[in-house]
């Protein structure tokens, strides 16, 4: 049983030091694009989502690592979107480690499941893994819960906001609707 501390261990080594040189690549490569093509006026959207990511940091970063996305959308997103490292840091931990503790244990269960039906473990299922492991499903599934609450929160917050804008400034709107009209519509 000892092998799975050691297993969390050296995985949330590995994943923090792949994860903050992940987040150097986008901070020092990609930032200074996407401020210059994404985060434009017409983009709303994106302008929103860096706003909210620079005022509440940790809550979106921990979001956003439990979200189901491509972990590269993750690790290149969050800084080029001004989250700072230490909360990049945290919220990458916050949402990483139940995952490795549920994946760790799990693979020692199957392993000790595989090693007895064979006749080769000395021991069987422990009582303690067994424990340890129902109360890691029960934190995963209440963490992925409390973050789909904080994440619809988010995105009706959002919302609010974009229909604000636009019952403010309706003209910009209805312009970035007529240039992209005008880009589809074949000219005669």
């Amino acid at each position: 049983f000892e092998e799975i501390y050691i297993t969390i261990i050296v995985c949330t080594i590995a994943k923090n030091t792949g994860n903050i040189i992940m987040f150097f690549i986008g901070l020092k490569c990609l930032r200074g694009w996407v401020e210059r093509n994404m985060l434009v006026p017409e983009n709303i959207m994106m302008r929103a989502l860096a706003r909210v990511v620079e005022q509440k940091p940790l809550r979106y970063a921990t979001m956003w690592g439990f979200a189901y996305v491509p972990i590269w959308t993750k690790n290149y997103g969050l800084p080029v979107l001004g989250c700072p490292l230490l909360q990049f840091v945290i919220a990458g931990n916050v949402s990483g480690i139940p995952y490795t503790v549920l994946w760790a244990l799990i693979g020692n269960t199957a392993r000790d499941a595989i090693l007895s039906t064979e006749g080769e473990s000395n021991d069987t299922l422990d009582t303690s893994q067994l424990v340890i492991t129902i109360v890691g499903i029960l934190v995963l599934f209440a963490t992925i819960s409390v973050v789909g609450y904080y994440a619809r929160k988010a995105i009706n917050e959002l919302k609010e906001e974009e229909a604000k804008y636009e019952e403010e400034h309706p003209e910009s709107v209805h312009e970035l609707v007529e240039k992209i009209e005008s880009i589809h519509q074949p000219s005669i």
